[in-house]
């Protein structure tokens, strides 16, 4: 059975560390998502502008498994489908701000995805992920529907600066309780 976090406010998406640190893209990613893909009809359910089996924006079939069959997403009769690999057929439609740091390199720029399964004509989950090697996915959270209605009523600059500060803080605290724990060694020792 996959266990996966549920991120229902921003300072949780934050703490997730996804799309963090530059050069990745997966924050601006989201905002257009929020702002530019979907939107939210009065049932409170997210629904697509463009649907994801069309390929726009770079969208295709996502296959729910990794070579030891393990599943990334739960395992669900549903269709799921991918979008954010900066290299896909059609990701040069997405916004410049979301490619603007694409390095076509082995870096972290093109490590983030969201993932979306799809029921009808609306998006009955989202996900999003990160690759931990070119063919695994390391960290994957559900974000909810409240919290993309959160980020949609943010501005992009506003909504980076709340989570990126957030991370700067919550990463500072991990790095100071991990230096806290570790041995002092005041010793000095060189070779000639």
């Amino acid at each position: 059975m996959v266990n996966i976090e549920t991120l229902n406010e921003l300072s949780q998406l934050s703490r997730s560390g996804f799309g963090q640190p530059p050069p990745r893209h997966g924050l601006n990613l989201l905002y257009w998502f929020a702002h530019e893909f979907v939107d939210i009809d009065t049932f409170g359910r997210l629904v697509p502008k463009v649907s994801p089996k069309n390929g726009a924006y770079g969208f295709h079939r996502f296959h729910n498994f990794q070579d030891d069959d393990e599943y990334t997403l739960p395992n669900q009769k549903l269709l799921y489908y991918e979008v954010g690999n900066l290299n896909a057929s059609g990701a040069d439609k997405l916004p410049f701000y979301v490619r603007k740091d694409f390095t076509n390199f082995a870096d972290d720029s093109n490590k983030d995805r969201i993932m979306v399964r799809l029921k009808d004509d609306y998006l009955d989950r989202v996900y999003i992920s990160e690759h931990s090697d070119p063919s695994r996915f390391g960290r994957t959270c559900r974000i909810t529907q409240g919290l993309i209605a959160n980020i949609k009523r943010l501005e992009r600059e506003e909504f980076l600066r709340q989570v990126k500060s957030s991370y700067q803080f919550h990463h500072q605290a991990y790095i100071n309780s991990y230096t806290e724990t570790q041995p002092k060694n005041d010793s000095w020792c060189s070779i000639l």
